[in-house]
């Protein structure tokens, strides 16, 4: 923390980042000096976070600390239009969005063109405007913003003054991405289409609409036809450097002149107030005209870069159009730098900081610092030997035996555990299993970044990780970059390395990369980074001997990071996911009636003998002490009241002739009630007496199960 502190302590003017391990308490050395920042230097502070989630939870730190020092410090989260408002809730912070979709879908400006104008004769304004939360935030006063990294890609909103220190939390790059999860694109056909400028009011008539109007035909409409013909030529796939200079396209000034051209079609006409009908007759008028003035703005600009060097573009391709329609389209995909009017003292901090991708973003980055820090009371587990790619977990009956096999894995530890995997699989359990435990909480991959709230998690369980296709992969180097990278055949290069644990267990795991060095960073930095940011959530830095936590990893890849053991995957038995649902009792036929989904007694009991003349990683079918308190008990019984000494036990014998005493064990975190519920699904007990001393004595970091 002391390394962390001093790294910060004298920012100034530039762009710096320090990297430190997750975990390491980042967040609140950023949170200390930009305090100390605002008492020595005024503000604000802007710091920039993943998520509006994120945002809010940095925001209440921010706070806490400020009330500790003792100093009024005001924190305000920024919020686009269409977020909730926390001021009113059930309420947007936009009362007219209909209005602010209108202005975007024809490209205006929405602060002038919905919320208000004012010029030398008039002030128009929204009728919402006094109960608009976004215009409220406009006029606040703040020491300290909080927004999230994608408003770091657009010109700083006017409300918030320049900051004296710009921090950036977590990874961001892949915020600034523009035509990933929504296409941009112009069908080839439409660039001869010819240009009209809008008429605005007080210029309807008269020769100077008439004299602009042929200017901007003739600047853009020769380019526009090589362009043309230049795609013809390319046919689908990156726009190459060869086809424009054979149609004699390679005059980088022509093409710098163009976006202003295109961008003067664009001239207002919606006002704040403006009657809803008319709005949208202006929107419907001027989507008409094509191609679109900001996208063909957008292209200009990128071929101008692109013709400064480059065989062929990464941000420019030739594609098909989509749903089966007959022609070309040319696709726009970027990752815009920070926009300028955010820079001054930049700080950027991650955990997973990687230079050759960020300095495409931040091109004047000086990595500081690179801060490593010991966790002697976390312990990694990798779990391998069963693929979890998305084909893999993807199925209905994939995802109920990985359910079955968290639910007994984590029964076996005290308090709560903490499951990251695929969104699908996810979903599939909310349908699967209605009647999950609370204190094992789901999330997945890309949900966990930068949260703070699973610090008092014992164990930690991540299935598989999050790992585009190689094409994504491909695009998003190209985008950052600006060249094509060349592809992969079908999937990523592929090999296996050996991997030699803390405790001497040693296993084989595939390890995947991609020839081009630029695409080998972003695979890594979306699969392998995703992965540790993943495990920081579990702050291992703070555990204690009091409270260790257990991190396993399931899955046959595996991040570079040393590992404290290896064991090999399992998929749980019959009586494990009993106890994984809340109980186990040692008769299979009572089992049977309890949980009817285990099957008949016939199938229990044949897992049973399988299972016991197997050997199982957790040795849950044998003693796992010689001088067990337990040794009374069923071995089943024994094994996991050795391993969890949380779990409690008890004698039950059915009302009938010819029953015998049975002993159940069941988790007390999921079933609260044993009596009531052994006489419900059983029928009248004639006895029930709790085992006290099953458990007494044993400490559980001695009794956790080994690998």
């Amino acid at each position: 923390m002391a390394n962390l502190v001093k790294a910060f302590q004298e920012w100034g003017l530039g762009v710096f980042g320090v990297r430190v391990d997750v975990g390491g308490g980042k967040t609140e050395a950023l949170i200390n000096c930009a305090l100390s920042s605002l008492a020595d230097k005024g503000g604000p502070v802007v710091v920039a976070v993943p998520n509006l989630t994120l945002a809010d939870e940095v925001a209440d730190r921010f706070r806490r600390s400020a009330k500790q020092r003792g100093k009024p410090v005001t924190v305000q989260v920024w919020r686009g239009r269409s977020a909730d408002d926390p001021n009113r809730p059930g309420k947007q912070m936009c009362d007219d969005l209909e209005a602010v979709d209108a202005a975007l879908a024809a490209s205006e400006r929405v602060l002038t063109a919905c919320c208000e104008y004012i010029d030398d004769e008039k002030r128009l304004t929204c009728k919402n405007r006094f109960s608009c939360g976004y215009m409220r935030q406009r006029g606040s006063k703040v020491d300290v913003w909080i927004i999230t990294h994608a408003l770091l890609a657009f010109m700083r909103p006017d409300a918030i003054p320049h900051p004296q220190l710009l921090a950036i939390d977590e990874s961001f790059w892949q915020a600034l991405a523009v035509g990933f999860s929504e296409v941009l694109a112009i069908p080839v056909d439409q660039l001869l289409t010819e240009p009209v400028i809008r008429k605005t009011k007080g210029r309807d008539r008269g020769d100077w609409h008439v004299d602009k109007m042929n200017d901007l035909i003739a600047l853009l409409m020769p380019i526009r036809r090589l362009l043309h013909e230049a795609i013809r030529l390319n046919g689908y796939g990156p726009l190459k450097r060869e086809c424009l200079e054979s149609v004699g396209l390679i005059d980088r000034e022509i093409c710098r002149d163009a976006p202003s051209a295109e961008l003067s079609r664009l001239s207002s006409v919606m006002y704040p107030g403006m009657p809803a009908q008319d709005r949208m007759a202006q929107r419907d008028k001027w989507q008409s005209r094509v191609p679109s003035p900001s996208l063909m703005a957008d292209i200009w600009w990128e071929l101008t870069l692109f013709l400064s060097g480059g065989k062929a573009s990464g941000r420019l391709s030739v594609e098909p159009m989509p749903d089966g329609q007959p022609g070309m389209r040319l696709v726009l995909r970027t990752i815009r730098p920070i926009h300028r009017s955010w820079l001054g003292a930049v700080a950027h901090i991650d955990a997973t900081l990687r230079p050759k991708i960020v300095h495409k973003v931040l091109p004047f980055l000086d990595l500081r610092a690179d801060i490593q820090i010991e966790t002697p009371f976390q312990r990694i587990v990798a779990v391998t030997g069963k693929s979890t790619s998305r084909s893999a977990l993807g199925d209905e009956a994939a995802a109920r035996d990985f359910g079955n096999a968290v639910l007994a894995r984590a029964t076996l530890v005290p308090g709560r555990t903490l499951v990251v995997t695929t969104k699908a699989m996810a979903h599939a359990w909310q349908k699967q299993f209605p009647n999950w435990p609370k204190h094992i909480p789901v999330l997945h991959h890309g949900a966990v970044v930068g949260l703070d709230g699973f610090k008092d998690v014992r164990l930690m369980i991540i299935i598989g990780r999050n790992l585009p296709p190689p094409w994504v992969i491909e695009q998003y180097a190209g985008a950052l970059s600006g060249e094509a990278v060349t592809p992969c055949a079908e999937w990523f290069s592929e090999g296996q390395v050996t991997v030699v644990a803390a405790d001497g267990t040693r296993a084989s795991f595939k390890k995947e990369w991609h020839p081009d060095p630029l695409a080998e960073e972003v695979r890594a930095s979306i699969a392998e980074d995703g992965t540790l940011q993943e495990i920081g959530r579990a702050r291992g830095l703070n555990r204690t001997e009091k409270d260790p936590v257990t991190i396993e990893l399931w899955g046959d890849t595996l991040p570079l990071l040393p590992v404290d053991s290896i064991r090999p995957f399992e998929w749980a038995s019959k009586d494990e996911i009993a106890l994984g649902y809340g109980l186990w009792v040692e008769s299979a036929a009572d089992l049977a009636k309890i949980a009817p989904e285990l099957g008949s007694e016939k199938a229990i009991k044949s897992d049973r003998e399988r299972r016991t003349a197997s050997v199982s990683y957790r040795d849950i079918h044998t003693k796992t002490r010689p001088s067990s308190p337990n040794s009374d008990l069923p071995d089943f019984a024994a094994a996991v009241l050795d391993a969890a000494p949380h779990l409690c036990a008890a004698r039950y014998q059915r009302a009938g002739a010819g029953t015998k005493p049975k002993v159940v064990v069941w988790n007390p975190a999921i079933v609260s009630e044993i009596k009531a519920l052994l006489s419900e699904r059983l029928g009248p007990l004639v006895r029930f007496e709790l085992l006290e001393a099953a458990n007494a004595g044993l400490d559980f970091r001695e009794a956790a199960p080994k690998a």
